[in-house]
């Protein structure tokens, strides 16, 4: 089994080459933890393993599977917030810039304004983007 150190954020992180088993530890640590980057190269590496059973034809795929699908479902929802943020996003950049008679903004002051409405943007509006 790999050894493993802690990181800040409290995922996992191999220190030497690892092997079937315990890529899947780490994997699992990295879902628990919700760092799905981290879970997508764990699921990476042990596939890719040497000691990785055959793929489809031993039970023991079938954590990596259900790790697999967890990150796939996290994406999808993640796509779905997007869609539901972005156009939010949008509308309220063009309500901040087209007060009467002000000009209009430049590209920078758009991205600005733009992090800018990301950074403060109400979570529940985008539940209610959802909703509807």
């Amino acid at each position: 089994m790999p050894k493993t150190s802690r990181r800040k954020r409290g995922s996992t992180q191999l220190t030497e080459a690892g092997d079937w088993e315990g890529l899947l530890l780490a994997a699992q640590y990295a879902y628990e933890a919700q760092h799905w980057a981290e879970l997508r190269e764990w699921l990476d590496r042990a596939r890719q393993e040497p000691d990785a059973p055959a793929l489809g034809e031993d039970e023991r795929w079938a954590p990596w599977q259900d790790l697999a699908c967890a990150l796939e479902l996290h994406q999808l929802e993640m796509r779905r917030v997007l869609r539901a943020a972005l156009p939010l996003l949008v509308r309220q950049i063009r309500e901040r810039s087209g007060a009467a008679g002000a000009p209009d903004p430049t590209p920078e002051e758009l991205l600005t304004g733009l992090l800018t409405a990301v950074e403060t943007l109400d979570l529940t509006l985008v539940d209610d983007e959802l909703a509807s």
